[in-house]
């Protein structure tokens, strides 16, 4: 779309002092930090998950499957979640979402005893983060499923900069 300035007045939809805003069509930014992970091995408790199976990224190499932590390049507002399945087994099952070593999200999922389930562990934060600011997925209790071929993608982690 396009943007006018005129001398007699606001664009069109535009009211100063309301929150009247209208814009219609679609913003593309090509750099908008983005990444999406998968883990291909099982990841046993108070370990960082390392989602080593990058199906995408864009905005520039932020995210390192080698070590499961993804690296803010700027400032800004982020959006992370991290899917998670479990190995089959009772117990309690734990992960956690840390920006640096706080945890700012927690999931948690437990069968009673000689109940042998996956569980499903979602976990989604949106939060304000600084540039060089580090995120990753840690196990705090029981075990993440990963594996490959027809059945990878079980156990997921993805970030996205929002504005």
């Amino acid at each position: 779309g396009t943007l006018d300035w005129a001398a007699a007045g606001l664009p069109s939809g535009l009211t100063y002092g309301s929150s009247t805003f209208a814009v219609t069509g679609k913003q593309t930014i090509s750099a908008q930090p983005a990444f999406r992970a998968s883990v291909t091995s099982n990841t046993a408790a108070t370990n960082t998950i390392v989602f080593n199976s990058q199906q995408y990224e864009q905005g520039g190499d932020n995210y390192d499957p080698t070590t499961g932590i993804f690296t803010c390049p700027v400032a800004g507002l982020y959006m992370f979640i991290a899917q998670c399945t479990t190995t089959a087994g009772d117990g309690a099952k734990k992960i956690e979402l840390q920006k640096g070593s706080d945890a700012i999200g927690r999931a948690m999922a437990s069968t009673a005893s000689g109940v042998n389930e996956h569980q499903f562990l979602p976990l989604t934060v949106i939060q304000q983060f600084s540039a060089n600011d580090t995120v990753k997925v840690v196990v705090t209790s029981g075990t993440i499923f990963g594996s490959t071929g027809g059945n990878s993608q079980f156990s997921q982690f993805m970030g996205y900069l929002l504005g």
